[in-house]
């Protein structure tokens, strides 16, 4: 039921997005080719490409990070847990 639901709000939603562009394009005459292939749009849009780049990479070397720490967090909560020989 829940993913009937999901389907008919994203198709809702892409219907949406379609009467937008139309009722831009009749309505106040912009064209969206004319919008993209904007330069000042291509840099802007080339410097989100660099900044989500970026914050991929950062949230891969932290999950490489955690991964590489939980061996030798065990290890020493293991040293801590157990009584040393006496």
């Amino acid at each position: 039921m829940k993913n009937k639901q999901k389907q008919k709000g994203f198709i809702k939603a892409i219907l949406l997005i379609i009467v937008a562009l139309v009722v831009l394009k009749y309505a106040f005459g912009v064209n969206l080719s004319d919008i993209i292939n904007n330069q000042v749009v291509q840099d802007a849009w080339n410097i989100v490409k660099q900044l989500l780049g970026l914050l991929w990479q950062a949230i891969i070397i932290s999950i490489n990070y955690i991964k590489s720490a939980i061996p030798q967090m065990q290890q020493f909560l293991n040293s801590v847990q157990t009584p040393a020989a006496i």
